[in-house]
């Protein structure tokens, strides 16, 4: 797509898309211009109905966003993220150990790109252990929705109210753990 053009216009979407990187930029910090708040994919929410009430961080434009935004650059902060640290290397490292110390072969994608995600970042945010596993669907089916209406979004849509609202319960206020950031 960079090869094509600073904007290039992708007919089966019937939608202009930056492939560049300055392009991709100017249009990320001009909000007045290209609003989020219509949405961040291929569908428009002034016209379809998102399957999920859109996200104050990412569905939103100035003011409405600045609060929520203020908040996650507090905690997301490089000096918060230096803090865990320690703790991301100590788990990547145990979990690299572990599959050593296995057996001779094993899935990478499963034992480590799917296990290292799913162990730190609901550590960090707080959720609790059990039950972590609803995460992966429910990850694929937000960023496949974000393209278009295809096989990928219909496969997850059945199970899209249950991994939904077991998110919703998992980031509540009271089941959060006192040292997680979403607390």
């Amino acid at each position: 797509l960079r090869e094509a053009g600073p904007l290039v216009y992708l007919s089966k979407y019937d939608v202009y898309a930056f492939a560049r990187y300055r392009e991709v930029y100017d249009a990320l910090v001009d909000w007045q211009e290209f609003q989020s708040a219509a949405g961040v994919g291929l569908s428009n929410f002034r016209y379809e109905k998102p399957w999920r009430p859109p996200s104050l961080l990412l569905e939103a434009d100035p003011p409405r966003h600045d609060a929520p935004r203020r908040v996650l650059q507090k905690v997301l902060s490089p000096r918060s993220l230096r803090r865990l640290r320690e703790g991301w290397l100590a788990d990547a490292e145990d979990l690299v150990e572990q599959l050593l110390s296995g057996t001779r072969e094993f899935n990478a994608v499963a034992a480590l790109a799917e296990a290292f995600p799913l162990r730190v970042f609901p550590d960090a945010v707080g959720i609790p252990k059990e039950g972590r596993e609803n995460l992966l669907p429910y990850g694929d089916h937000l960023f496949n929705a974000f393209g278009p209406s295809n096989d990928l979004v219909a496969k997850g849509a059945p199970r899209v109210a249950e991994l939904s609202g077991w998110v919703n319960a998992q980031c509540a206020r009271n089941v959060l753990s006192d040292d997680g950031f979403g607390a």
